[in-house]
């Protein structure tokens, strides 16, 4: 594996690398979120914060997600937008 931080290692190096490893897929983080949900959705995650601490599924998680999403776009947020 190449050292994320040693300045010399480039991009592609750390990106042919870590797909070797099988920690970089093809995927978005909307289709990595769908697959853990669709696996594991019972699963709990426990957010840790001093002013909204949370515990919430993984499937309760992608539906507010998805919600979300849906609001944005309902108010014309589309992709590419900033």
């Amino acid at each position: 594996m190449i050292d994320p931080f040693d300045a010399s290692a480039s991009l592609a190096d750390l990106q042919r690398s870590w797909r070797a490893e099988g920690l970089w897929r093809d995927q978005t983080l909307d289709q990595a979120f769908e697959e853990a949900a669709q696996r594991a959705g019972d699963a709990l995650l426990i957010l840790h914060s001093e002013t909204r601490p949370c515990e919430i599924s993984l499937a309760e998680l992608r539906r507010r997600g998805k919600a979300l999403a849906g609001a944005l776009h309902a108010l014309g947020l589309r992709q590419g937008d900033v």
